[in-house]
């Protein structure tokens, strides 16, 4: 911690260790701190105290009447909190003034500005003006740093930063930042909130708002809180709230915006007993129209925090934040690059940048446009800077998509040369490493029961470098309740399980490369089946928190149920040879005879047809394809599909297509 601090500083801080136990306290004070300091004839402190005829003695003399309680667990001698933040408070000024060291003018001027100080209110008992210790200070040593930068650490200024030549350049995209301007433009209600997934460009959009204020000679900037060092060393109460109010003057008195970036954490944070948390702090002020805050969030943490908290919402307006689709994307990083290849010292060819948006589009399918492509782009720079190549190339992309979206990329030539247990899939892995497959790459395979995976997954490694991981495996013969759907995708909110979610839905979220193997899926409950048919249809899934899940660089595994269902009695437990498996699972036998009414054999019927199985009718029995149509219209309406009879091998076909 020390390494950057001058070795008078060091003398300092060690010589008040020994003023602390000369004075038999545990605890080293800031009035410890202040008398060192008077120790060294060539600091400044004994330098401007010595010119208004303030000795050592006349400190002590001051000292001696205070009667300092404070409490200490630790028989080892420790630093007070305020001696600690004075501490860290001269390193970042030094840092602000470019100093390479912290000196005895850096730690004197931070207890000056310190408040509730034991030091401090000694200088004040012996009549010394403050302010002019410090002016002396900013005098002789030629610095003068903003006063709110120092005081208020924990807001910082976007648009300084947006002015600096390393500054990121915003690229446009949409109406947001009217959309913003309008919003605080307004009397009432002027705050925007910021709603989008996390990598959208929610940040970047404020520092385009920035730059876009400069340009048209705004004055008002904008601040960033940060939450975590407003927090830092606020361990007892009252402390939060008036860094916070004093924080909130100052945005009032610049007539700037306050910007709170992952705005949730605003709920709850820093209440305990006695005391209000942030968000509550901050409602008087909000709803204020002298101030002005921009929030971002995610839509699941907004409604998870924000939204319940009504009284917190009411008083901002809400900016969806859509993720940019591959052409905007693309137009980002052609924006970009430049300051990209300054900075590494390398070149992006334009079928790079079309390539980082393609591939990472596919393969990175966890995360959102524009942040993973320009992760890529940035990754690519540093690699290529580390092995002194000015030039990206395609196989460096492919290496980088290898490593962050744990997908092996091999070529054609590279695959056929593989020996496979089943090299007949090649054909279809192909498809899948090069996108030829269908616009999700999703490959199903179908297995027989009882079917040994371990050879496929040995195929699977060699191909695509699976982890064990990132296969998944899954029983349905255990699933045989409709409600044990909430076991894949998580049960819907109020219910045991809703935070944890589901074990296919989290598996797919977390992992973008993996396989899933159903087992025993003729076991499973028929609600169960149809989501799974639907999944497969569609390609995505919903989870219990409206999270869109691709399907994208799944592989499924699935067991073909071969067998025939047969209710003794009602179902003929034979089938036609010549019918082929997809036309028909069963067979009727004489239903009008057998089976009496019709209500007994509606029965049946539905439950064949809520069973996914398509069902086949003698035609002596059934001579009028129109009135079996009308028969069964009630099923018809309850179970959605659509349904064909149609004549085959003198008999009736009865085919439902879900």
């Amino acid at each position: 911690m020390l390494d950057n601090f001058s070795k008078q500083v060091i003398r300092i801080i060690e010589e008040s260790k020994v003023i602390a136990r000369s004075k038999d306290s545990q605890l080293v004070g800031t009035e410890h701190l202040l008398l060192s300091m008077m120790t060294i004839e060539d600091s400044i402190c004994h330098f401007l105290l010595s010119e208004q005829n303030i000795s050592i003695s006349d400190i002590e003399a001051i000292l001696e009447k205070y009667v300092i309680l404070r409490k200490s667990d630790s028989e080892d001698i420790i630093f007070t909190r305020k001696y600690q933040e004075i501490i860290l408070d001269a390193g970042e000024l030094a840092s602000r003034l470019n100093s390479s060291l912290v000196f005895d003018e850096h730690l004197f001027y931070c207890l000056l500005k310190a408040d509730a100080a034991v030091a401090k209110e000694i200088l004040l008992e012996l009549k010394m003006n403050i302010n002019d210790l410090l002016e002396d200070i900013e005098d002789i040593f030629q610095f003068n740093p903003p006063e709110e930068d120092y005081v208020y650490s924990f807001l910082t200024n976007i648009s300084e930063l947006v002015k600096k030549p390393n500054a990121n350049k915003y690229i446009s995209r949409g109406n947001h930042l009217e959309k913003i301007i309008n919003i605080l433009s307004k009397k009432q209600k002027n705050n925007p909130m910021l709603i989008g997934s996390a990598g959208v460009g929610k940040s970047a959009i404020v520092e385009g708002l920035a730059q876009e204020l400069i340009k048209r000679n705004y004055k008002e900037p904008i601040y960033r809180l940060e939450l975590g060092a407003m927090m830092a060393g606020t361990k007892y109460r009252g402390e939060l709230e008036e860094k916070l109010i004093k924080a909130m003057n100052f945005i009032k008195e610049k007539k700037a915006i306050l910007f709170i970036d992952e705005i949730h954490n605003i709920v709850g944070a820093g209440s305990n007993e006695g005391s209000l948390d942030i968000a509550n702090i901050l409602k008087p002020y909000l709803a204020r129209y002298d101030i002005k805050c921009i929030g971002a969030t995610t839509l699941e943490e907004y409604y998870r925090y924000i939204e319940k908290d009504k009284a917190l919402m009411r008083r901002f307006q809400n900016i969806f934040i859509d993720e940019p689709t591959e052409s905007e994307t693309l137009m980002i990083l052609e924006g970009i690059k430049d300051s990209y290849e300054e900075y590494h010292e390398v070149f992006y060819p334009q079928e790079i940048l079309k390539g980082i948006v393609k591939k990472s589009g596919r393969f990175l399918i966890n995360r959102k446009f524009p942040d993973k492509a320009i992760d890529i782009l940035d990754e690519l720079g540093a690699r290529a800077h580390a092995k002194s190549k000015t030039v990206i190339t395609s196989e460096m992309l492919g290496e980088i998509i290898k490593d962050m979206g744990g997908i092996n990329q091999l070529s054609s030539e590279e695959l056929r040369k593989l020996v496979l247990n089943y090299p007949g899939l090649k054909s279809y892995y192909l498809r899948f490493l090069k996108g030829e497959s269908d616009a999700t790459n999703i490959v199903v395979i179908e297995v027989e029961a009882g079917f040994n995976p371990e050879p496929l997954y040995q195929d699977l490694d060699k191909v695509f470098k699976l982890r064990k991981e990132m296969i998944l495996e899954i029983n349905l013969e255990e699933y045989l309740e409709h409600n044990a759907i909430n076991n894949l995708i998580g049960s819907p909110a109020g219910y045991v399980g809703y935070e944890t979610g589901g074990i296919l839905s989290e598996h797919l979220i977390k992992y973008p490369m993996s396989v899933v193997y159903f087992k025993g899926i003729k076991h499973a409950n028929f609600a169960i089946r149809n989501f799974l048919k639907r999944m497969l249809k569609q390609k995505t899934i919903m989870d219990n928190k409206g999270r869109t899940i691709l399907l994208s660089n799944t592989i499924f595994i699935l067991e073909k149920d071969q067998k025939q269902r047969v209710i003794k009695g009602f179902l003929s437990s034979e089938v036609n040879e010549s019918i082929s498996e997809t036309e028909a699972d069963i067979r009727i036998a004489k239903p009008g005879k057998k089976m009496g009414h019709d209500r007994q054999m509606l029965k049946y019927i539905e439950l064949g047809l809520k069973e996914g199985y398509n069902i086949i009718f003698d035609i002596e029995e059934i001579k009028n394809p129109k009135q079996l149509e009308q028969t069964f219209y009630q099923i018809l309406l309850e179970i959605p599909g659509t349904y064909h009879i149609y004549e085959k091998n003198n008999q009736y076909h009865y085919r439902h297509d879900g």
